[in-house]
């Protein structure tokens, strides 16, 4: 199978967008997000797994970081713990908060079916996916590795209960109605890491081959 990649801006967000060469568009979409102090293109492999199960795969640079890392960042996050955690959640925050934005504009160029949208990220990454499930409700199914929904910041998405209600039950619990939302389980070993990203367009089988009228 033939992947196309594709760089692109969504809004401030620079996004790296990998997509099946022969799909028809809209495609079911999952969006990536990466970890502190990395960019879209450290996910690329993951990206291209995604695309090869059938996925719009769009990767994010978070605020803060990729193509637009912060001129001053070594600067901002050599102080304090408390210091680096303002500035950490801050971005984590403001990338989550860009989310519904990103989501209009890959709707509104014909790319990402709004009905299958997910989301998905590693540490940092994780994070946003937490605030970006909680924040819109087109988020119907998420992956965070290695994160927590919980921080020590006003846009925090904690208690994670909040954000279940949007998300879509799992093929393992489909007896109707909507599931409660899984707690955060414990982090995988990093040398299962291959087998965990491998398996992460599984999460999103459930609603991939949908057909969705409109």
């Amino acid at each position: 199978m033939t992947i196309l990649f594709e760089k692109r801006r969504l809004g401030a967000a620079p996004a790296l967008i990998a997509r099946p060469s022969s799909a028809r568009l809209p495609l079911p979409t999952v969006l990536w997000f990466h970890g502190f102090t990395a960019g879209k293109a450290t996910h690329r492999p993951e990206l291209a797994t995604l695309a090869e199960a059938g996925f719009l795969a769009v990767g994010i640079d978070a605020a803060g970081h990729g193509e637009r890392r912060l001129p001053d960042f070594e600067e901002r996050f050599s102080g304090t713990k408390d210091e680096t955690d303002r500035e950490f959640y801050a971005l984590v925050a403001a990338t989550a908060a860009e989310v519904p934005g990103i989501i209009d504009l890959l709707r509104g160029a014909g790319l990402a079916d709004e009905a299958r949208i997910g989301a998905a990220g590693v540490s940092m990454g994780g994070m946003i996916t937490y605030g970006a499930a909680a924040i819109d409700p087109r988020i119907r199914a998420a992956v965070a590795l290695l994160a927590s929904p919980e921080w020590p910041h006003p846009a925090s998405p904690h208690p994670w209960r909040s954000i279940g209600s949007s998300l879509q039950p799992s093929s393992s619990s489909r007896r109707g109605g909507t599931r409660p939302f899984r707690p955060p389980r414990p982090a995988p070993s990093m040398r299962t890491w291959k087998s965990v990203t491998a398996s992460i367009p599984n999460a999103f089988a459930m609603w991939r081959s949908r057909s969705v009228s409109t």
